[in-house]
């Protein structure tokens, strides 16, 4: 069975399936469109890939995307990383030396919070957003391409709350079974990326949306991985996390309460580790849209390699029959798992918290949990002996990139004062390797002592 077979099928039976591979569908492709976020272009910043800076990557993205013959090009915000004129000026000098004016291509471009705060008034967002994108700027626009419909919120003085009134009035042409695009920078509150997700709004937007089953809203901000499963969500409608072409966010929403994760930023000056990195995140989607379904391929740009198994959200979407949402998925999905051979390691050190004096330790680690087609997105870690275990969690190395890279593959550890271990002789520890919707596998054990 190929590909297109096996779409076809999965779409008839009504699942929800992450396919790997190219982009394809059941049906002719009818809408094609680029999707990328928090830009961060700087002032000065040097003209290469070293880091995110200047516009290396956001050309290398645009280049990517006209090789696809994509219709239009969508940015969730913070295209300029101090929203300085001369920043938005390089972006729109690198957007036009790709997709020149007269293209056919599509600007759906709305901006951030990083954008207003250089600006500070419509008036002056507006003259600058005119002379460097030759377009009008208007705070809630509305577009159409090839047939489809896309709506944008700017991050401005207007806030969120425009949305709910504007369907109303507008929204004749948008009902139906066809689906509507709609952007933000903020993530609708309580949707993509969990009720706890940094970056969320006030939640007018996704009332706002409560009734339409065939909005798909993207938003960034939040600057978190797409390679978390929970950056793609359905219930009234769909919300997607546009990720970041720039950098990534330490995933602190999870993890156990009062102390986040060992590698991550929140909890108590005891922690022996530094955060994990998440300068090399940079990703971004390409989605195309067909009558029976909406394929959303995400893409690791550091590494020029999918960033995870495509997203197949089947078409017309219906009102609480969430393909894309967390329990149904999770129920449906393999654990992660270790290779047979996989061991843990032990070993004593010295470690430093966060704040305070030397202390022994003892380091764990571990191989990357890659032998299922889940990958594993935090790793548990317990030790138990008399009285009450240690439990901690750890990031895994590599979080955020595609599962192919040699960061996903690099060995994860945790580093644990002795102090804190459960007493008696005889200790063990058991790491587990989590999904990013919570699925658990199995556990390598080690004895110690």
């Amino acid at each position: 069975m190929n590909r297109r077979e096996f779409l076809g099928g999965a779409l008839a039976a009504g699942g929800f399936w992450a396919v790997p591979g190219a982009v394809a569908a059941a049906s002719p492709v009818r809408l094609r469109f680029g999707v990328v976020s928090d830009v961060h272009v700087r002032e000065g910043g040097p003209r290469d890939h070293s880091t995110g800076g200047d516009t290396w990557y956001f050309s290398k993205a645009l280049r990517y995307f006209k090789d696809r013959k994509v219709d239009a090009v969508l940015i969730a915000g913070d295209i300029a990383d101090a929203g300085r004129d001369s920043e938005m000026e390089s972006v729109a000098k690198a957007w036009f030396e790709v997709f020149p004016e007269g293209c056919g291509v599509e600007k759906l471009f709305v901006s951030g919070n990083h954008d207003w705060g250089g600006q500070g008034t419509i008036a002056k967002m507006s003259a600058l957003w005119e002379r460097v994108w030759r377009e009008p700027y208007v705070s809630l626009w509305h577009k159409t391409v090839k047939g489809y419909h896309f709506i944008g919120k700017h991050w401005d003085s207007n806030g969120f709350g425009g949305l709910a009134a504007w369907l109303k009035e507008n929204g004749g042409p948008l009902k139906g079974e066809k689906p509507f695009f709609y952007v933000q920078h903020p993530h609708p509150k309580d949707t993509c990326n969990g009720a706890y997700a940094w970056g969320r709004d006030g939640g007018a937007t996704t009332a706002a949306l409560a009734d339409w089953p065939n909005a798909v809203a993207f938003s960034g901000h939040s600057h978190h991985a797409q390679t978390d499963e929970r950056s793609i969500w359905q219930g009234a409608f769909t919300s997607i996390n546009t990720g970041s072409l720039r950098y990534g966010c330490h995933p602190d929403d999870g993890g156990l309460p009062g102390r986040g994760y060992e590698n991550g930023v929140k909890g108590p000056d005891d922690k022996l580790m530094g955060p994990c990195n998440v300068c090399e995140t940079k990703t971004g989607l390409l989605v195309e849209v067909s009558d029976d379904a909406i394929v959303y391929a995400r893409r690791d740009f550091q590494n020029d390699r999918p960033l995870g198994p495509d997203w197949v959200q089947p078409l017309p979407a219906k009102a609480q029959a969430p393909a894309m949402g967390f329990a149904e998925r999770a129920a449906k999905e393999t654990p992660p798992a270790f290779a047979p051979d996989a061991a843990i390691s032990a070993k004593d050190v010295k470690g430093r918290p966060r704040k305070g004096a030397e202390v022994d330790a003892v380091e764990v680690g571990f191989p990357a949990a890659n032998a299922s087609a889940t990958r594993a997105f935090v790793y548990e870690v317990r030790v138990t002996g008399d009285g009450e275990p240690l439990v901690r969690e750890v990031v895994a190395e590599g979080f955020d990139q595609a599962a192919e890279s040699a960061w996903a593959n690099k060995p994860s550890r945790v580093v644990l004062a002795k102090s804190w271990l459960p007493k008696g002789g005889k200790l063990e520890i058991a790491v587990t390797p989590v999904s990013s919707l919570g699925v658990r596998g199995k556990a390598l054990i080690r004895k110690l002592g």
